[in-house]
């Protein structure tokens, strides 16, 4: 049976994207212990601790959203575009889908939030010592600018070694899970024949006990 018409082809590939997510997470989380353990300590963070979670950290979120907006294209279409280009699947959305990511992203920028580690952004300049920037707040509030700024980033970090010399590429962690928050939700409140539940149906980032929810104080 062709994957894109067995009845479980949708939910799986949610989870699928769910548990990519999650373990976004819990590297971002990670990443986020070691800058604040270096903070309290005086000291820069160590480069290769950075990297052993930052990157699969962005790797692993990245690739979620890509999943996610996957599973909301098949929810349209009824299969699954091929390929890394976000826009592209975005674009071919109903406009009136993708306006409610926008304002569910809007939404989510516009909430009182304080983060510490939002940005991850690395810089290796020609003949020098790997040189880490350090988390720092970033801007990003518009859902297009977000996105064509995640677009990318999965084969990017992906083979980071593979250019290693003069590479000075960043993320803004903050955007990347809201995109995935605003895309998700679209998903969850899909109206059409092609609902994709299974299992728990909350949110897979703003409800868990993770970074950001220690940022809001809770």
């Amino acid at each position: 049976m062709n994957a894109a018409s067995s009845p479980l082809a949708l939910p799986l590939a949610r989870k699928v994207a769910e548990a990519h997510a999650e373990v976004g997470l819990v590297e971002f989380n990670a990443l986020q212990g070691v800058i604040d353990a270096a903070r309290r300590e005086g000291r820069d963070p160590d480069f290769f601790r950075l990297v052993r979670h930052g990157v699969p950290a962005v790797t692993n979120l990245t690739l979620a959203l890509e999943l996610l907006l996957k599973v909301l294209s098949y929810q349209h279409h009824g299969s699954y575009p091929h390929g890394h280009n976000l826009a592209l699947i975005v674009t071919s959305l109903p406009s009136v889908s993708v306006d409610r990511m926008r304002r569910d992203f809007a939404r989510l920028h516009s909430e009182p939030r304080e983060f510490r580690a939002v940005r991850f952004d690395l810089a290796i300049a020609p003949g020098t010592s790997p040189h880490p920037q350090p988390p720092s707040e970033a801007g990003g509030a518009l859902f297009d600018t977000a996105l064509a700024n995640a677009d990318g980033a999965y084969q990017t970090w992906r083979y980071l070694y593979e250019d290693i010399c003069g590479n000075n590429i960043g993320v803004d962690f903050r955007s990347l899970l809201f995109l995935i928050e605003a895309v998700h939700s679209e998903i969850r409140n899909f109206e059409g024949n092609a609902k994709a539940v299974m299992g728990s149906d909350k949110s897979i980032v703003l409800s868990r006990n993770n970074a950001l929810e220690r940022e809001r104080g809770q």
